[in-house]
């Protein structure tokens, strides 16, 4: 059994699907290592010590679906 992703999965229609939404999709961030980035795990989170927060976008897409209402892949409409 597959995890259900609320954010693309449809209720099961028993056919292929293309359906034109609305997503919500993360926008990764550039990752830079350095030795005064390295979290320390000993400070709790405060203001000298930050968290990295990701940044979420909604974007038109075209989901593509199987049988069971899962989404299979998406493309720009």
């Amino acid at each position: 059994m597959q995890p259900t992703n609320p954010q693309t999965d449809i209720i099961p229609t028993g056919k292929c699907e293309i359906r034109v939404r609305e997503v919500i999709l993360i926008i990764p961030k550039a990752t830079i290592r350095a030795e005064n980035h390295i979290p320390d795990h000993a400070n709790p989170i405060s203001i000298e010590n930050k968290a990295m927060l990701p940044q979420f976008t909604s974007k038109t897409r075209a989901c593509i679906y199987y049988q069971d209402g899962k989404c299979v892949g998406m493309l720009s409409p």
